[in-house]
Protein backbone atom coordinates (compact mmCIF):
# COMPACT_ATOMS: atom_id res chain seq x y z
CA UNK A 1 0.00 0.00 0.00
CA UNK A 2 3.14 2.32 0.55
CA UNK A 3 4.15 1.96 -3.21
CA UNK A 4 0.83 2.79 -4.49
CA UNK A 5 0.36 5.88 -2.08
CA UNK A 6 3.60 6.98 -3.07
CA UNK A 7 3.31 6.53 -6.78
CA UNK A 8 -0.10 8.28 -6.88
CA UNK A 9 1.66 10.92 -4.66
CA UNK A 10 4.55 11.23 -7.43
CA UNK A 11 1.95 11.30 -9.95
CA UNK A 12 0.13 14.16 -8.76
CA UNK A 13 3.38 16.26 -8.23
CA UNK A 14 4.29 16.07 -11.46
CA UNK A 15 0.58 16.76 -12.70
CA UNK A 16 1.20 19.16 -15.86
CA UNK A 17 -1.71 21.64 -15.99
CA UNK A 18 -1.59 25.37 -17.21
CA UNK A 19 0.39 25.91 -14.04
CA UNK A 20 4.14 25.05 -13.37
CA UNK A 21 5.22 22.60 -10.88
CA UNK A 22 6.73 23.92 -7.11
CA UNK A 23 10.06 21.93 -8.35
CA UNK A 24 11.46 24.16 -5.47
CA UNK A 25 9.51 22.48 -3.05
CA UNK A 26 9.84 18.90 -4.70
CA UNK A 27 13.46 18.67 -4.88
CA UNK A 28 13.40 20.04 -1.05
CA UNK A 29 11.24 17.12 -0.12
CA UNK A 30 13.09 14.45 -2.52
CA UNK A 31 16.39 12.24 -0.83
CA UNK A 32 17.45 9.20 -2.57
CA UNK A 33 17.43 6.06 -0.28
CA UNK A 34 21.03 5.09 0.13
CA UNK A 35 21.14 1.61 0.20
CA UNK A 36 24.20 0.72 1.37
CA UNK A 37 25.38 3.36 3.85
CA UNK A 38 28.84 1.90 4.94
CA UNK A 39 29.88 2.44 1.42
CA UNK A 40 28.12 5.94 0.47
CA UNK A 41 28.08 9.09 2.44
CA UNK A 42 24.33 10.70 2.72
CA UNK A 43 23.40 12.52 -0.56
CA UNK A 44 23.40 16.47 -0.48
CA UNK A 45 22.27 18.84 -3.21
CA UNK A 46 25.02 20.97 -4.85
CA UNK A 47 25.24 24.75 -3.43
CA UNK A 48 25.41 25.42 -6.87
CA UNK A 49 23.00 24.24 -8.89
CA UNK A 50 20.09 25.93 -10.05
CA UNK A 51 16.64 25.71 -11.33
CA UNK A 52 16.94 25.20 -15.08
CA UNK A 53 17.46 21.35 -16.42
CA UNK A 54 20.20 19.69 -14.97
CA UNK A 55 20.73 16.10 -16.44
CA UNK A 56 23.36 13.49 -17.81
CA UNK A 57 25.76 14.04 -14.90
CA UNK A 58 29.52 13.12 -15.18
CA UNK A 59 32.21 13.86 -12.56
CA UNK A 60 35.79 12.97 -13.26
CA UNK A 61 37.53 10.28 -11.47
CA UNK A 62 39.63 12.93 -9.84
CA UNK A 63 36.75 14.56 -8.50
CA UNK A 64 37.82 17.53 -9.91
CA UNK A 65 35.53 18.14 -12.83
CA UNK A 66 31.80 18.14 -12.89
CA UNK A 67 29.95 18.40 -16.34
CA UNK A 68 25.95 18.30 -17.41
CA UNK A 69 23.46 18.45 -19.71
CA UNK A 70 21.60 21.94 -19.64
CA UNK A 71 18.41 23.67 -20.51
CA UNK A 72 17.21 26.68 -18.70
CA UNK A 73 13.83 25.52 -18.82
CA UNK A 74 10.96 23.29 -17.47
CA UNK A 75 11.67 20.56 -19.86
CA UNK A 76 8.69 18.13 -18.34
CA UNK A 77 5.81 21.01 -18.43
CA UNK A 78 7.38 22.22 -22.32
CA UNK A 79 7.30 18.98 -23.65
CA UNK A 80 3.85 18.14 -22.03
CA UNK A 81 2.57 21.36 -23.53
CA UNK A 82 4.28 21.97 -26.70
CA UNK A 83 5.52 18.40 -27.30
CA UNK A 84 9.18 19.51 -27.45
CA UNK A 85 8.50 22.76 -29.47
CA UNK A 86 11.75 24.30 -30.49
CA UNK A 87 10.37 27.84 -31.38
CA UNK A 88 7.64 27.83 -28.26
CA UNK A 89 10.00 27.51 -24.72
CA UNK A 90 10.33 31.03 -23.36
CA UNK A 91 6.68 30.38 -21.27
CA UNK A 92 8.57 27.61 -19.41
CA UNK A 93 12.17 29.47 -18.93
CA UNK A 94 13.62 28.13 -15.58
CA UNK A 95 16.96 29.75 -14.40
CA UNK A 96 19.94 31.31 -16.24
CA UNK A 97 20.98 30.73 -19.68
CA UNK A 98 25.12 31.18 -18.85
CA UNK A 99 24.89 32.96 -22.06
CA UNK A 100 23.30 30.10 -23.86
CA UNK A 101 22.45 31.51 -27.66
CA UNK A 102 18.73 30.27 -27.61
CA UNK A 103 17.54 33.14 -30.21
CA UNK A 104 19.40 32.06 -33.43
CA UNK A 105 17.37 29.55 -35.74
CA UNK A 106 17.42 28.17 -39.15
CA UNK A 107 13.84 29.57 -39.80
CA UNK A 108 12.00 33.06 -39.27
CA UNK A 109 11.32 31.72 -35.38
CA UNK A 110 12.19 34.08 -32.70
CA UNK A 111 13.29 31.52 -30.24
CA UNK A 112 15.43 28.07 -30.64
CA UNK A 113 15.62 25.85 -27.71
CA UNK A 114 18.15 22.64 -27.76
CA UNK A 115 20.68 21.76 -24.78
CA UNK A 116 24.45 22.54 -23.91
CA UNK A 117 27.24 20.83 -22.09
CA UNK A 118 28.34 23.01 -18.80
CA UNK A 119 31.26 22.90 -16.51
CA UNK A 120 32.27 23.21 -12.65
CA UNK A 121 35.43 22.84 -11.66
CA UNK A 122 37.56 22.60 -8.35
CA UNK A 123 41.01 22.43 -7.26
CA UNK A 124 40.31 19.85 -4.16
CA UNK A 125 37.66 17.25 -3.61
CA UNK A 126 37.43 19.40 -0.11
CA UNK A 127 36.53 22.11 -1.80
CA UNK A 128 32.50 22.60 -3.21
CA UNK A 129 32.02 23.30 -6.63
CA UNK A 130 31.23 27.21 -6.87
CA UNK A 131 29.36 27.56 -10.37
CA UNK A 132 28.74 26.52 -13.89
CA UNK A 133 30.26 27.73 -16.70
CA UNK A 134 29.04 26.99 -20.80
CA UNK A 135 31.30 24.62 -22.52
CA UNK A 136 33.11 26.14 -25.42
CA UNK A 137 31.53 23.65 -27.24
CA UNK A 138 28.32 25.46 -27.23
CA UNK A 139 26.86 27.03 -30.47
CA UNK A 140 23.30 28.29 -31.78
CA UNK A 141 20.48 25.73 -32.71
CA UNK A 142 22.18 22.41 -32.03
CA UNK A 143 22.64 20.72 -28.97
CA UNK A 144 25.30 18.70 -26.90
CA UNK A 145 25.10 16.50 -24.03
CA UNK A 146 25.76 13.21 -22.13
CA UNK A 147 29.61 14.04 -22.17
CA UNK A 148 32.08 11.33 -20.72
CA UNK A 149 35.81 11.89 -20.81
CA UNK A 150 38.65 9.66 -20.13
CA UNK A 151 41.69 11.45 -18.60
CA UNK A 152 45.55 10.50 -18.28
CA UNK A 153 47.83 10.37 -15.22
CA UNK A 154 48.67 13.87 -16.13
CA UNK A 155 45.71 15.48 -16.45
CA UNK A 156 45.18 15.76 -20.05
CA UNK A 157 42.15 14.20 -21.62
CA UNK A 158 42.58 11.23 -23.68
CA UNK A 159 39.09 10.80 -25.27
CA UNK A 160 36.12 13.29 -24.95
CA UNK A 161 33.02 12.36 -25.68
CA UNK A 162 29.39 13.04 -26.12
CA UNK A 163 26.49 13.95 -28.22
CA UNK A 164 25.30 16.03 -30.64
CA UNK A 165 22.13 16.51 -33.07
CA UNK A 166 24.89 18.36 -34.90
CA UNK A 167 24.48 16.18 -38.15
CA UNK A 168 22.79 16.79 -41.58
CA UNK A 169 19.68 15.29 -40.78
CA UNK A 170 19.64 16.54 -37.26
CA UNK A 171 19.86 13.10 -35.53
CA UNK A 172 21.65 12.39 -32.42
CA UNK A 173 24.69 10.84 -32.32
CA UNK A 174 28.23 10.52 -30.88
CA UNK A 175 31.06 12.49 -31.34
CA UNK A 176 34.30 12.48 -29.79
CA UNK A 177 37.70 14.64 -29.47
CA UNK A 178 41.19 12.86 -28.70
CA UNK A 179 44.15 14.16 -27.29
CA UNK A 180 42.17 17.37 -25.89
CA UNK A 181 41.35 19.11 -22.56
CA UNK A 182 38.80 19.24 -20.01
CA UNK A 183 37.16 21.97 -22.35
CA UNK A 184 37.72 21.42 -25.41
CA UNK A 185 36.25 23.74 -29.02
CA UNK A 186 34.50 23.29 -32.06
CA UNK A 187 33.13 20.20 -33.04
CA UNK A 188 34.47 16.52 -32.43
CA UNK A 189 34.78 13.56 -34.91
CA UNK A 190 31.41 11.52 -35.53
CA UNK A 191 31.73 7.97 -35.01
CA UNK A 192 31.50 5.84 -37.91
CA UNK A 193 28.89 3.04 -38.04
CA UNK A 194 27.88 0.77 -37.16
CA UNK A 195 27.83 3.30 -33.90
CA UNK A 196 26.26 6.13 -35.78
CA UNK A 197 23.54 5.64 -38.27
CA UNK A 198 21.29 7.33 -39.99
CA UNK A 199 17.77 5.63 -38.72
CA UNK A 200 18.88 5.76 -35.08
CA UNK A 201 19.65 8.39 -32.32
CA UNK A 202 22.92 7.14 -29.79
CA UNK A 203 23.06 9.22 -26.53
CA UNK A 204 25.16 9.33 -23.14
CA UNK A 205 28.26 7.52 -24.64
CA UNK A 206 30.41 6.03 -21.64
CA UNK A 207 33.92 5.12 -22.80
CA UNK A 208 36.58 2.97 -20.70
CA UNK A 209 39.85 2.56 -22.22
CA UNK A 210 40.98 -1.46 -21.81
CA UNK A 211 44.19 -1.11 -23.14
CA UNK A 212 46.49 0.98 -25.35
CA UNK A 213 44.87 -0.28 -28.31
CA UNK A 214 41.31 -1.17 -26.97
CA UNK A 215 38.32 0.55 -26.11
CA UNK A 216 34.88 -0.34 -24.92
CA UNK A 217 32.27 2.10 -25.75
CA UNK A 218 28.13 1.78 -23.78
CA UNK A 219 25.48 4.40 -25.36
CA UNK A 220 22.18 4.59 -25.73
Amino acid sequence: MKNIISYILFISALNYNAQTPNWIAIKDTTMPFIAIPAEFDTAYRFSHTVGGWEDSHFITRDGLTLYCTYGPIDAFSWLDSTGGALNNFSPFSRGPDFGMDLVTAPDTSSEWFHFDILIANRDSIHHPFINWELSNMARPIFGEGGPHIIKRQDGSVDIFSYATNNTPNYSLDIFVFRDTTINPSGIGTSLPAPVNTDSTKEDNPHIERLSSSEQLLFYE
